[in-house]
């Protein structure tokens, strides 16, 4: 396939610093997306944002500030995609909109970047894909498990070899979120912690097992509603979902990690026949040091349950991406998210 020249919303090729808006200014905008942005400001400008959340715009306009930007607070979403100027939006609001708001932002003839999950529904998502390649703009979902370190490390142990035949991989993630009342309590709204979370993992074992692992997989499923919050709302916010395969790969997704400790965790249990791969991250997001002189609390990243170095290569995969006009890469790494949500919804039909 010959290289697609990359456009703007007015046909032409996209400028040499991509021109880029934000729709949603909440917490991974300003935590993961304007310290990258500074970071690429030679190849990326910040031109404006939106957002129904006045205090979110409020603590987006301060942050900016600090930052040295100067981005136009646009009053509608349909102003800011009627810019004629802008080459990407980046989507980074609830689940349930995913679909409505990146509707109209492909039809505007917009690269479009979007936040996980893909959709609410496999089919919303593949939709999606299709009017994309209809228009002929990219789409990208993020998924920066497969930039980040840990996950990447673990992917050239499997394929060279290092570790033998894989027997059991697993992974999980415990984070005390999301707040009280927040729209993912509503199970309709965000599919609960299995999606909302999980689908980080099943991305990741589609990406290192591949498609063909769960062609005869038996998932079990488990999910439980351990909060106050999480029965009043019937929403889980503990699940597990095991794939009965060769090798045996289980996810455990959590809000309910206990405070005090760090406020998230990861880890990575990978063995095979000649090793194995371990990672236990309680420094994602925070620690305490505890010594006769006192408590004290340290952080190597103000996200959860990462760093911010595979938000800066996803993006840059973006810019390389519009800039030699490969659209078709974008496309495959959001079939892989697309993938991962169906695999999702019939292993939680399973356990239905």
């Amino acid at each position: 396939m010959s290289p697609v020249k990359p456009i703007s919303s007015s046909g032409g090729e996209v400028e040499e610093k991509l021109r880029v808006a934000l729709i949603g200014t909440g917490n991974i905008t300003l935590k993961a997306y304007l310290p990258v942005f500074h970071e690429l400001r030679e190849e990326i400008e910040l031109v404006g944002a939106y957002d129904v959340n006045e205090d979110a715009l409020r603590g987006f306009e301060k942050a900016v500030e600090r930052l040295g930007f100067n981005p136009r607070i646009y009053p509608s979403l349909e102003e800011l995609l009627g810019d004629e100027e802008l080459d990407l939006v980046l989507i980074c609001i609830p689940t349930h909109l995913h679909y409505q708001v990146a509707e109209e932002a492909i039809k505007a003839r917009k690269h479009v970047m979007m936040e996980k999950p893909f959709a609410r529904t496999y089919d919303q998502a593949r939709q999606l894909l299709r009017l994309a390649e209809e228009k002929g703009v990219a789409l990208l979902i993020s998924q920066p498990r497969r930039f980040d370190p840990r996950f990447t490390a673990l992917r050239r142990e499997i394929s060279s070899g290092a570790l033998g035949e894989l027997i059991y991989l697993r992974f999980y993630e415990r984070a005390n979120l999301p707040q009280v009342d927040a729209w993912r309590w509503h199970f309709e709204l965000s599919g609960g912690v299995l999606l909302d979370v999980g689908v980080h993992y099943v991305y990741t074992l589609r990406w290192l097992l591949g498609e063909e692992y769960f062609s005869d997989v038996i998932p079990l499923v488990r999910w439980k509603c351990v909060s106050p919050i999480a029965r009043k709302y019937n929403t889980p916010d503990w699940g597990e979902i095991t794939f009965l395969g060769t090798p045996i790969s289980s996810v455990e997704v959590s809000w309910v990690h206990p405070r005090g400790v760090a406020d998230a965790s990861v880890g990575i249990e990978a063995v095979g026949t000649k090793g194995k791969y371990f990672l236990w991250d309680l420094e994602s997001a925070s620690g305490w040091h505890l010594t006769h002189q006192g408590i004290s609390k340290f952080h190597y990243s103000t996200l959860y349950s990462s760093s911010l170095l595979p938000f800066k290569e996803e993006l840059k995969f973006m810019v390389n991406a519009l800039k030699s006009g490969n659209l078709r890469a974008t496309y495959e790494l959001s079939e892989e998210s697309a993938e991962a949500i169906r695999i999702l919804e019939e292993a939680m039909k399973e356990r239905e």
